[in-house]
């Protein structure tokens, strides 16, 4: 008799790659999701081996369902901006094996709900990138799912261009704030005449301090 199957639906524009130690197939992975589409990744049960007490070991049968679960589960935790039930990743899954087809026949409602909440994390995924540029003009302090999410919204935002050689520190390569005169990494100076500009009032006065000194030493 064959296995039941199910299939984990992702409209994630990112490919995602489930391990499950000690399972056989154990390994799941699904493809980014093209922009208005899905990827699919139809599965059935899985199995473990457990040791008996007379030191043999025994097949145990992982239902598909609870194999199912797992993947979608485990993905869904640990994300930023994530709010359950309201905004987080479209990554579920259904009992059978179907194509796009029949998902878009049978389970339309459950798709537009997924894709809605999708939207809603990657606002927040956004929020929480121009939180950070804000405050750090770094590129490399956004990541490349917030950028994806900004994409998929067709929202622009600086964040979004290509890092330019001239924001990096010619010592150490590391990405510099806009308007930067030392590295943050390294401390090295990286803006000369901006430096200059800066320890200038600093160098008039101790000029000054010490022009004072050296009259009060003449006068004593």
């Amino acid at each position: 008799m064959e296995s039941l199957k199910a299939t984990v639906v992702s409209m994630f524009p990112m490919e995602i790659s489930e391990a499950k130690p000690g399972l056989y197939p154990g390994y799941f992975v699904i493809p980014a999701a093209p922009i208005g589409g899905m990827s699919l990744l139809v599965i059935g049960d899985s199995v473990y081996y457990q040791e008996t007490k007379n030191e043999q070991m025994t097949q145990v049968r992982v239902p598909y369902s609870t194999v199912a679960e797992s993947i979608v589960n485990d993905f869904m935790q640990g994300h930023i901006g994530r709010i359950v039930g309201e905004a987080e990743p479209a990554l579920f899954w259904v009992p059978g094996g179907h194509d796009e087809g029949s998902l878009q026949k049978h389970f339309k409602p459950t798709i537009l709900e997924k894709e809605r909440k999708q939207i809603e994390w990657f606002k927040q995924l956004i929020m929480i990138a121009d939180d950070v540029w804000s405050r750090t003009r770094r590129h490399t302090s956004v990541s490349e799912l917030q950028r994806h999410a900004a994409r998929r919204l067709s929202i622009a935002r600086p964040w979004l261009l290509k890092v330019d050689s001239d924001d990096l520190c010619k010592f150490c390569k590391a990405e510099t704030p806009f308007g930067a005169v030392v590295c943050p990494n390294c401390r090295q100076i990286i803006d000369l005449p901006g430096y200059e500009a800066l320890i200038a009032p600093e160098r008039e006065l101790r000029k000054r301090l010490e022009a004072v000194k050296e009259k009060q030493e003449t006068v004593q």
